[in-house]
């Protein structure tokens, strides 16, 4: 699901306006951390995700079926997980933090954690293909080229794909989502000492807390006064439902597609119908 937040990112951004987020918006005040950035990378851009615990999971109650769906104002998952969770003395270094954004410490049963809520995507493959596609659900058809005529003579010039009923053309990217087996341990731990009493368990006792959102945001990047990578800023972009058991500690790898399609017309002096 798209964001209101998504859609007064991507305005500004067409606009050319300086993009301010609305108060009790960002999930820098969610999480507490709001440590303002010594120098910013780049623009407003989508280059995180956050986890959230399957909501239908997060009761005591066994016959729990109400079906959680978010709003297009909702600006956090329902039950967010930190990515990666380590003992705050055992802290990760500064110079090897640059995977995390959005750091809080928390004191669980009486320990300090530092909590990492967010894990920056890795999205530099270039997006620079158009693709011709049938929204009847057939296999993409061709990849498309413009050529000179597409805006020398856009009348009689270009047409070398003639529309036809059901054609669109996309252009899009695809970014990779992706936790490793240290990152899901972590997960776990936190799920078990923060959570445990109020999940659902399995016959053989154990809890089955189920990574059951993602969500992709956007923010600035940059570097703190002591040197850690930081965003400020940060807004949810999309809402992403999946379904990701932790009774085993494997690895979760998605792919989400960034982009936009496009109707062909359809014209019927063109193709002699």
């Amino acid at each position: 699901m798209k964001t209101i937040y998504y859609v007064q990112m991507v305005t500004a951004a067409s606009t050319g306006d300086v993009y301010i987020p609305h108060n009790n918006t960002t999930l820098n005040e969610k999480f507490g951390d709001n440590e303002s950035l010594e120098t910013r990378v780049g623009d407003t851009a989508i280059q995180y995700f956050g986890v959230g615990l399957k909501p239908e999971n997060y009761t005591d109650d066994p016959f729990n079926n109400e079906i959680y769906i978010h709003d297009a104002i909702d600006a956090c998952v329902y039950v967010p997980l930190p990515v990666m969770m380590i003992p705050l003395d055992e802290d990760i270094d500064v110079s090897k933090s640059q995977d995390y954004r959005l750091r809080k410490v928390e004191n669980i049963d009486g320990d300090d954690y530092a909590c990492y809520y967010l894990k920056k995507l890795n999205n530099n493959a270039p997006a620079n293909t158009f693709e011709v596609k049938d929204l009847l659900g057939k296999p993409d058809l061709v990849i498309y080229d413009p050529t000179k005529y597409n805006v020398l003579d856009p009348i009689y010039g270009g047409k070398e794909i003639v529309p036809e009923k059901n054609m669109a053309i996309a252009h899009s990217k695809k970014v990779p989502i992706e936790l490793s087996v240290l990152e899901t341990i972590a997960i776990k731990k936190y799920v078990k000492i923060k959570h445990g009493g109020r999940i659902k368990v399995g016959p053989d006792g154990d809890i089955y807390p189920n990574i059951g959102e993602v969500m992709l945001c956007h923010g600035v990047d940059g570097v703190t006064a002591n040197g850690r990578r930081n965003a400020e800023g940060v807004q949810v972009s999309f809402f992403m439902d999946t379904e990701h058991p932790m009774d085993e500690n494997r690895t979760l790898y998605q792919s989400f597609e960034i982009g936009g399609i496009e109707t062909l017309a359809f014209n019927t002096s063109k193709v002699g119908v």
